[in-house]
């Protein structure tokens, strides 16, 4: 792979955590806005979007730390959702949005900066694979 793929890649997986950090902020406001009181503020914008946002940043200065972050937020939360819908009645299009919407984005996103921090190191420059 070229150095244009992974900055290629890198662009898609930062692109698919700015929009989640966007939807959670957007969701955020909405609720907080509704419910009112800064507590409210704080938990629904803090959270969520505030540890996406520290993690595209960690992501951005330490690679393989902020993908690995990433993994690891999407495997919770998948988990937290299917924990959630297992002592709920929760019907399994809604369980399919809601990791689709939580857990998937930020595992494929990490995967994608884990795929690039892993090969650009082990592909020199003229694109000959070498030993890491």
């Amino acid at each position: 792979m070229e150095d244009r793929t992974f900055q290629r890649l890198r662009a898609v997986a930062r692109s698919i955590v700015i929009v989640l950090i966007l939807v959670w902020l957007w969701f955020g406001i909405s609720s907080a806005w509704f419910e009112g009181g800064w507590v409210s503020w704080v938990l629904h914008l803090l959270l969520p979007g505030g540890i996406l946002l520290i993690t595209l940043l960690i992501s951005i200065r330490w690679e393989s730390i902020g993908a690995a972050l990433l993994v690891g937020e999407g495997l919770f939360l998948s988990i937290w959702v299917l924990w959630s819908a297992s002592i709920s009645t929760t019907d399994l299009g809604t369980i399919i949005v809601l990791l689709c919407i939580l857990g998937i984005p930020l595992i494929i996103a990490g995967g994608l900066l884990l795929t690039t921090s892993r090969w650009e190191g082990r592909i020199g420059h003229g694109g000959e694979e070498h030993e890491a």
